[in-house]
């Protein structure tokens, strides 16, 4: 019988070559449609412009897992181009295929920086809670206000209580989990706890926010550039697309970079506000944008640590 880590994989692989399929057969429907937005002059200008924002947006969760690091008892100072060398050097490793490899390699980089290594794992998962927080939340916000058909059937209030359970549960998880069964032997417990009891989840948490509606605002000037005048009315569908699609991608297993789940996700709710012909486009502009963004970003922490490494050696 299949261990439960073993049965996760499967579970994640499935879906990732589903959500693949799924994807592969729109893009094959309207291919044309792609080629005529590749050929047209200002596309790829747009594309450009993109990623260099969604690369500078990204020092936003470098920030935010320098917060989450600064609030935990580590006994350590952490400046923030160390941990921008740390992050964005490792951060690229998520389009390996597992999805997880980018927190192996912030271990590996954080030893070398004599960070202790509970202190970073539990900045890690600290970071994943609060990520999929604050993304839950405004989605639920957004689909109160915007109400496409997925939340039709759902009533305001619970979306709104919805809001504030995924706001409240890390915290709640951080404050009390060394009470629940499955959690009382894991190191890292009394960390946890003073985390939640400090400021440093609610700096994180405001500062995750702000990349996600930064981020779906790069999306809805994507959308207005390639595809055309893209109204104000349209921001909020978009950014509950782009932050759903992001949500479920990051956090399904085996999904390097979220590849295909993110795109799956997206392509319905884009569809019902654009056309599937033009959501197509979009969602394919759009991971090349996160792709050229990521690639950026290692690149630029890269060079740092080549530069500091440098001048240390002088």
């Amino acid at each position: 019988m299949p261990s439960m880590r073993t049965l996760v994989k499967l579970i994640g692989l499935l879906l990732v070559g589903l959500a693949l399929v799924f994807v592969g057969l729109r893009v094959a429907t309207y291919v044309e449609d792609l080629g005529r937005a590749a050929a047209m002059p200002g596309t790829w200008g747009a594309v450009a412009l993109s990623a260099l924002l969604y690369g500078l947006l990204s020092l936003l969760l470098v920030l935010g897992w320098r917060v989450i690091l600064g609030g935990i008892n580590a006994g350590f100072a952490v400046s923030y181009w160390d941990s921008f060398e740390v992050y964005g050097r490792s951060q690229i490793a998520k389009y390996v295929p597992g999805n997880i490899f980018h927190f192996f390699g912030r271990q590996l980089l954080g030893r070398d920086k004599g960070w202790r290594q509970t202190a970073i794992a539990l900045a890690s998962v600290v970071e994943t809670l609060l990520l999929g927080s604050s993304a839950a939340a405004l989605v639920l916000l957004f689909g109160a206000l915007n109400r496409p058909a997925l939340f039709d059937v759902v009533p305001p209030l619970v979306l709104a209580l919805g809001v504030v359970v995924a706001v409240a549960a890390p915290l709640i998880l951080l404050r009390h989990g060394a009470r629940l069964p499955g959690l009382r032997r894991l190191t890292g417990l009394r960390d946890a706890e003073s985390l939640g009891r400090g400021p440093a989840v609610w700096r994180a948490f405001m500062i995750y926010t702000v990349f996600f509606l930064a981020t779906a605002a790069v999306y809805w000037v994507l959308i207005d550039l390639v595809v055309g005048e893209a109204s104000v009315d349209l921001l909020p569908g978009v950014a509950t697309a782009f932050v759903s699609g992001w949500l479920l991608g990051n956090m399904t297993p085996s999904a390097p970079g979220g590849i295909g789940v993110r795109e799956a996700v997206m392509l319905p709710q884009l569809s019902a506000l654009l056309g599937e012909p033009q959501a197509v486009v979009i969602v394919i502009m759009f991971r090349l944008v996160t792709i050229g963004g990521d690639v950026l970003f290692f690149l630029a922490a890269t060079a740092l640590a080549a530069q500091r490494a440098t001048g240390g050696a002088r």
